[in-house]
């Protein structure tokens, strides 16, 4: 007969069921939280723009993020209050230009980690070509922060790019913060 046992040598044997189900009692965590409390690496990218609803008619580029990182970035979404639409695209090329840096504040107080990669925004930011939207969010109130959650995770390898933007005919502020970590 085998057996499993806890490989720290107390002799404890896992049972097993009649439906060949382990018995367990377990704690479990989000991988958000243990990449928070264990590894240090989760953030949070605090933005405000506000547009004068001049913007071309492919809108205009309020917040640029680009993981450096060797880990992927894994956006689980983001808070936000404004009355504008906001646009969530992937895939922008060019050089970024006219937009202030802006540094995410790791959520760990306890870990001096920053995170590796290039973030803009604050003020209109130039020189992209937009690439394919891959989610609207349509807001309603500039008062009120409500919750966006990505149905499936937004996964940035190194080196890709994820921006919002306005759709170029909203006069509105955007204001919000974007929460991602970084995970195998």
């Amino acid at each position: 007969m085998a057996f499993i046992e806890d490989g720290q040598g107390s002799g404890n044997k896992a049972g097993v069921t009649s439906e060949n189900m382990i018995k367990t009692l377990a704690i479990t965590q989000t991988m958000e939280h243990h990449v928070n409390v264990e590894e240090g690496r989760a953030y949070h990218l605090p933005f405000v723009y506000a547009s004068t609803g001049t913007g071309d008619s492919t809108g205009s580029c309020f917040l640029y993020i680009k993981n450096s990182d060797e880990k992927d970035m894994v956006i689980e979404g983001f808070s936000y209050a404004t009355t504008g639409v906001i646009q969530v695209v992937k895939g922008v090329s060019g050089t970024p230009g006219g937009g202030a840096a802006i540094v995410p504040s790791n959520v760990n107080f306890g870990s001096g980690r920053l995170a590796d990669g290039t973030f803009y925004g604050s003020t209109k930011i130039t020189g992209l070509t937009k690439g394919t939207v891959v989610d609207r969010v349509y807001c309603n109130s500039a008062n009120e922060s409500k919750n966006f959650n990505f149905e499936l995770d937004v996964v940035l390898p190194k080196n890709s790019v994820l921006c919002l933007y306005t759709t170029g005919i909203d006069k509105a502020t955007y204001r919000g913060t974007f929460n991602f970590i970084f995970h195998d």
